[in-house]
């Protein structure tokens, strides 16, 4: 069962750390500014922001004068790049971007009907759905992230089979819940994940454990926040980026008129899965005895776990 009061695993809360302002990992706790940024950017650029901060705070004039009175001997730490959580941001990150580009190519086309131009606009909305899908995963909220999961995997399922009708009024009358069983001839994929999303996200008492929200001096916090959840739903978010591209290439045979385009360099479904499986064996890697993240981690590859 997910839940939020589970022993810690060292290896889980190193590769997936919380953050809780924006995307970023790394704060100056006492300045009176909240400023955020990236743990890895250097140590003598956070020490040039710090002196800045100081300067402004206590209205110094000389910036420089700050750094060689106060900061000379102090040193922030600066995390690895390469640590998984970031590189799985940046494959989805990357991927999004391609995937948004493919579909706004598709749009521009003026011959195509209603039916395929609302399917490409509902496809259109993932970039955004998947930003607040990671805001929620960086804070270890997994009952609003797993939400956002399901609504996704929904407007892909509507796109799907609002696409394959040629009545107009299908775009009024179409289930989006009722064409996930549709959506299957194109992605078998999808099926198992919104079968494990459904588990997990309707409301009951022990979604408590999942999604307890706490008020700090103000600051809104997440009681059950932890590495776990923010790694289940970075492993939901790989495996809706391979479905966002195996369903779309399915649906739009003009992609493969794309990638023969001359210098085009389009992002196909196979290399997409190949990485996300990759990052997902890393994933599952860190905590392998662990049922839930053992199952996430088998729907690309189908191999039982």
């Amino acid at each position: 069962m997910l839940t939020g009061d589970r022993t810690k695993n060292e290896l889980l809360n190193d590769a997936f750390p919380l953050f809780q302002g924006e995307e970023y990992d790394f704060c100056f706790p006492k300045a009176f500014w909240k400023i955020g940024m990236q743990s890895s950017i250097p140590n003598s650029l956070k020490k040039k922001i710090a002196a800045s901060i100081i300067s402004e705070q206590f209205g110094l004039k000389s910036v420089d004068n700050v750094s060689r009175k106060y900061l000379k001997g102090v040193n922030y730490p600066e995390s690895d790049n390469e640590r998984l959580d970031r590189r799985v941001r940046s494959f989805v990150a990357k991927k999004m971007s391609a995937f948004n580009s493919q579909i706004y190519v598709l749009s521009k086309r003026t011959d195509q009907g209603l039916n395929r131009t609302m399917s490409q606009w509902t496809l259109g909305r993932a970039s955004f759905s998947m930003e607040l899908l990671a805001y929620c995963g960086q804070r270890g909220a997994l009952f609003e992230a797993l939400a956002i999961a399901r609504m996704m995997l929904e407007q892909v399922a509507w796109a799907h089979s609002v696409c394959h009708s040629n009545d107009e009024g299908a775009v009024h009358r179409v289930s989006a819940s009722a064409s996930i069983s549709f959506l299957k001839g194109s992605s078998k994929n999808t099926g198992k994940l919104y079968g494990w999303l459904s588990q997990h996200v309707h409301w009951a008492f022990d979604g408590h454990k999942k999604s307890v929200i706490t008020t700090t001096n103000d600051a809104l916090g997440h009681l059950y926040a932890s590495a776990y959840f923010k790694a289940v739903v970075f492993c939901v978010m790989i495996i809706l980026v391979d479905i966002y591209f195996q369903c779309s290439w399915k649906l739009y045979a003009e992609l493969e008129d794309l990638k023969a385009e001359k210098g085009a360099q389009t992002t196909t479904p196979a290399q997409v899965k190949s990485e996300a499986i990759q990052l997902l064996n890393e994933i599952v890697a860190c905590e392998p005895q662990d049922e839930e993240l053992r199952y996430l981690c088998s729907i690309l590859d189908d191999q039982p776990r």
